[in-house]
């Protein structure tokens, strides 16, 4: 089986172009409510650390405030802000225009339908999405990260994958292996023995991280072992339903070293994809590069049409069927006709 190891670089022009007008429409769009950061004074940029009620917390050369929020203005954690300040008293001018960014769905996810439910950024300028799994309870599921790698990419993202509870058990799935020939970084650490976390600090040293993941795969102990005294609660796993429940209710900044964040998310369960472009798509899976643009039709998507590239590649043994088998459950819910919903 032939892999592709052009996680972070493309060289196929076809799909640059592709993904580039699937993502040009968000950025696009945002430009109609935020500032470029270049019209801004650095010496009054503010970062925002956590969204309350009626308020947001600020980072703001090198210490926290608290800063009232307007209702029209809608800050994410992440995202950079020109400040006003009066005497001691700070507050939000503009928020400056997004660089990256991680979504998920808001609304009736049950529905699967794009009446059901609209994106929700959760967080914003972004180097590395930290996508958190576990071994064991709960057990791995690789349609999630294969979701999550999907999302990464649109956002603008660097994915790469923390295994938790790796002293839990000894068995891996082998897809684990095969993300890492694709180029996406696979670090095992285990909040109990420590194993793995000093690897995972060189990872995000001098970088803004977000963690991802279900309820109970071990996002809040790895914080606490990243920056020890931080002291998140954790939640055992229901033997009932195998899911954790949410011990992060919303998203937090934490600044774990000089120019290093993390950010908190809550357990995501809602992560759709209903907003991509369906043509899009297959550029978020970097092993099907050296076939893009083969097919006979350029709006080829990869099902049952003649002269596709991308199933012969798959029939010859030349991609991986599990990874195929994602991409067509996530253009299903692109285009809840299809097959695979």
């Amino acid at each position: 089986m032939r892999i592709n190891n052009s996680w972070v670089r493309s060289h196929n022009t076809h799909a640059i172009a592709k993904k580039a007008r699937a993502r040009g429409r968000h950025f696009a769009a945002q430009e109609r409510r935020f500032i470029d950061p270049s019209e801004a004074n650095p010496a009054y940029i503010g970062r925002v650390g956590g969204v309350g009620e009626g308020k947001v917390i600020i980072l703001y050369r090198g210490e926290y405030f608290s800063v009232p929020l307007e209702k029209s203005q809608q800050p994410v954690v992440g995202d950079l802000v020109l400040l006003e300040t009066e005497e001691d008293d700070l507050t939000i001018r503009e928020i400056l225009a997004r660089q990256s960014f991680i979504a998920r769905l808001r609304g009736d996810a049950s529905r699967r339908s794009h009446a059901g439910f609209e994106q929700q950024i959760i967080a914003a300028n972004i180097d590395i999405a930290v996508i958190v799994a576990s071994t064991l309870n709960p057990e791995f599921h690789p349609r999630f990260v294969d979701r999550y790698l999907v999302v990464a990419q649109n956002g603008g993202v660097k994915p790469i994958i923390v295994l938790c509870k790796s002293d839990l058990t000894e068995k891996r799935d082998p897809i684990l292996s095969y993300y890492s020939q694709l180029g996406v970084p696979v670090i095992e650490t285990s909040a109990r023995t420590g194993n793995g976390i000093a690897k995972l600090k060189e990872q995000l040293r001098k970088r803004i991280a977000v963690l991802v993941g279900h309820s109970g795969v071990g996002k809040s102990s790895l914080i606490n072992s990243l920056i020890p005294g931080t002291n998140l609660r954790t939640n055992e796993v229901s033997a009932k339903t195998g899911k954790g429940r949410h011990t992060t209710t919303s998203s937090h900044l934490y600044q774990w070293e000089k120019d290093s964040y993390i950010i908190d998310t809550p357990g995501i369960r809602s992560l759709g994809v209903e907003n991509l472009d369906e043509l899009a798509l297959d550029t978020y899976f970097p092993e099907f590069e050296p076939y893009l643009g083969n097919c006979k039709y350029n709006n080829c998507l990869h099902l049952h049409e003649p002269g596709c590239a991308i199933k012969a590649a798959l029939q010859s043994g030349n991609l991986n069927a599990p990874r195929y088998e994602s991409y067509i459950r996530l253009l299903g819910e692109i285009r809840p006709a299809l097959p695979g919903r």
